[in-house]
């Protein structure tokens, strides 16, 4: 099995839920350090030539100066089957254009003594952007695609931010490490995107499925819709305004949650499930008519707050409460709410402006 065989089989254990997120971060940073490949007789794909400039400042003998490179891809067919970008230590910004090509503006590090072998592969409609791992100590680019739904955009790098802007797939897979993610205007019907140690924004986007991972740094999402939501993180804040995600969960460690539902449609059933420790969780409702609500909250050290007094409580006591509005089985809309802490209060709260 080669390397991209192999890495297409951590991709499917990822989708399958097979494997978690961080685990395919470590399998495809395993994956990238082999040494050797092994050969396949499957036809070789056509690999289209690659443009190379000189560096913009003259060379120098330390290495110190970046090669730039570009492609200009017609697109044969009416939709992208599949793009794989991949990357190493340096940005990767993916966005939209008016014409029907894939265009690559990139730019690179070689090692010293080794050929960075950077090739753009198309087969089946599937095309992948690739370079030779020991060949390069970073390589990044800019990327433009046709204004119309792919089937599959992958970008995989390494200790460097990735950033989407205003791509339609069926989905979406973004990978980095140590470093931000940001994907705005972006609709998908599963998007996944995981990191470590660095943000994740997530802005604009409507997704059936969306997957949010990174560890110890910030989860935010703002003005987002979707079916299903999962939201990860560590030691840091997740922040949810302006949207509405009918099936949610959200875990961190040592950091606050704020969901903030306000703008949520009046005429839907939402299913929020929050889990932190030693922080605190707040959930702003909308004011303009009293939300159908049942919450199901237990702290330890704390207390569970609500401005509603028209609850049915079913159990109580100083950090535990189980209750729901008296109209939550007949209302046509309402929240289930499922929240857990330590140290650290709950509070649902009905905003006012």
């Amino acid at each position: 099995m080669n390397r991209e065989e192999k890495k297409k089989k951590v991709l499917d254990m990822l989708k399958d839920q097979v494997i978690t997120q961080a685990q395919a971060l470590d399998l495809l940073e395993l994956i990238a350090h082999e040494t050797t490949e092994k050969k396949t007789s499957e036809p070789e794909p056509l690999a289209r030539e690659v443009e190379i400039t000189p560096p913009n400042l003259p060379f120098d003998f330390f290495g110190q100066s970046d090669y730039r490179f570009s492609f200009s891809e017609p697109v044969r067919k009416s939709q992208i089957a599949e793009l794989r970008v991949i990357g190493k230590n340096s940005q990767i910004n993916v966005m939209t254009h008016q014409k029907s090509t894939i265009d690559i503006k990139g730019w690179y590090k070689a090692t010293r003594n080794n050929n960075p072998m950077i090739t753009f592969v198309e087969q089946d409609n599937v095309y992948v952007l690739n370079y030779n791992v020991h060949g390069v100590k970073h390589l990044g680019c800019d990327i433009y695609v046709p204004e119309e739904m792919l089937g599959l955009i992958y970008i995989e790098n390494s200790n460097a931010p990735v950033d989407l802007r205003g791509i339609e797939a069926k989905e979406i897979g973004v990978l980095t490490k140590n470093a931000p993610i940001s994907i705005r205007g972006c609709i998908s019907e599963r998007l996944i995107a995981a990191t470590k140690n660095s943000d994740v924004t997530v802005k604009q986007v409507q997704s059936k499925v969306l997957d949010v991972t990174t560890t110890n740094a910030k989860i935010v999402v703002n003005d987002t819709f979707a079916f299903e939501g999962e939201f990860k993180t560590s030691n840091a804040m997740i922040f949810l305004q302006d949207s509405g995600i009918t099936k949610s969960y959200y875990e961190t460690k040592n950091a606050n949650l704020w969901i903030d539902l306000t703008t949520i449609d009046l005429r839907g059933r939402y299913e929020i499930e929050g889990r932190t420790t030693n922080a605190n969780i707040e959930v702003l409702l909308p004011d303009q008519q009293d939300v159908s609500y049942q919450i199901s909250g237990a702290t330890k050290r704390g207390a569970i707050i609500t401005d509603r007094s028209d609850l049915r409580i079913r159990a109580r006591d100083k950090g535990y409460l189980v209750a729901k509005t008296y109209d939550y089985d007949t209302s046509p809309s309402s929240v289930n709410l499922n929240l857990q802490t330590t140290n650290a209060n709950i509070k649902i709260t009905e905003t006012f402006y």
